[in-house]
């Protein structure tokens, strides 16, 4: 998965093993969100309430879009 997400930055971080701190991860698009330590909860209960808002049935239907097209081989993403 983690080509998939950083692209030619995977090789040098399994390569590597070097600890990615939270301003590399955002920037290779591993995080989200990089707030300060402060903001780290109040930050996950406003994305929890904006979530818990929508229906549950939609949740789940989107949750499993997702999974599936990041389980489907590449191959079979190109061929759509």
């Amino acid at each position: 998965m983690l080509p998939r997400i950083v692209g030619g930055q995977a090789m040098r971080l399994f390569i590597t093993g070097e600890p990615v701190d939270g301003e590399e991860a955002y920037r290779l698009g591993l995080v989200e969100f990089l707030v300060d330590d402060a903001e780290v909860e109040p930050t996950a209960r406003a994305l929890c309430r904006q979530i818990a808002g929508y229906s549950p049935v939609a949740a789940k239907s989107v949750k499993a879009a997702v999974r599936m097209a990041l389980s489907s081989p590449l191959d079979a993403e190109f061929q759509r």
